[in-house]
């Protein structure tokens, strides 16, 4: 449980989480074992989880990140999504987890839009207009250097063109299953992000 204060402060997460979400580590019902909830399929929920400085201060040249995701279960037009994001230190979103991007359209403060400051990695699910693409981004400095759609609602664990890891079958999480997400920042400044096995960001 990454989330247990008895841990070491450079090995527990710090979780922001509005009462929607009830983010957390659930001990049960994950791939295998436990797994952190991170919100559930109701409106207006919103948690942001912040890393510790596992190297405690040495300069981080490259990270590789890896997760196993169930997404879905919500509705038919699903929303919104969320971002990996390797921050500056002085980004807003490091004091209370609020101060995201906006969207093109000027939406403020969407998770799924990446931090201001630093490499974001976005998973927006939603279409927020005004040239918003439903699928990846790649942000550095809130700068957007490439959006990779993915627009296939609510399609299977294993189709890389669907940001939802099962079908809408009106049984939540239940036949949702487990798609592995995972990025890749090398030394040399390149990126990879892998989604369903597919490399949908590729040596940028």
């Amino acid at each position: 449980d990454p989330t247990n204060p008895g841990l070491p402060a450079n090995q527990r997460l710090t979780i922001y989480s509005n009462a929607q979400a009830s983010a957390g580590w659930v001990a049960v019902g994950g791939n295998p074992g436990g797994y952190l909830r991170l919100t559930d399929a109701v409106n207006s929920a919103r948690a942001t989880v912040i890393f510790p400085d596992f190297e405690q201060g040495f300069v981080v040249k490259a990270f590789h990140f890896e997760v196993d995701c169930r997404i879905g279960g919500g509705s038919a037009t699903p929303a919104d999504g969320f971002s990996i994001n390797f921050a500056r230190s002085n980004d807003d979103v490091l004091d209370d987890g609020e101060g995201f991007s906006s969207s093109p359209g000027g939406e403020a403060n969407l998770p799924e839009e990446g931090t201001k400051t630093g490499l974001a990695i976005g998973f927006d699910v939603y279409d927020s207009g005004s040239g918003d693409v439903v699928g990846f981004s790649v942000k550095l400095d809130n700068n957007t250097l490439v959006q990779v759609p993915a627009e296939t609602r609510n399609g299977t664990v294993d189709d890389p063109t669907s940001l939802q890891t099962g079908p809408l079958d009106g049984n939540g999480t239940a036949n949702l299953g487990w798609a592995r997400f995972a990025v890749d920042l090398r030394e040399d400044g390149t990126l990879d992000v892998v989604w369903k096995g597919v490399k949908v960001v590729d040596n940028l």
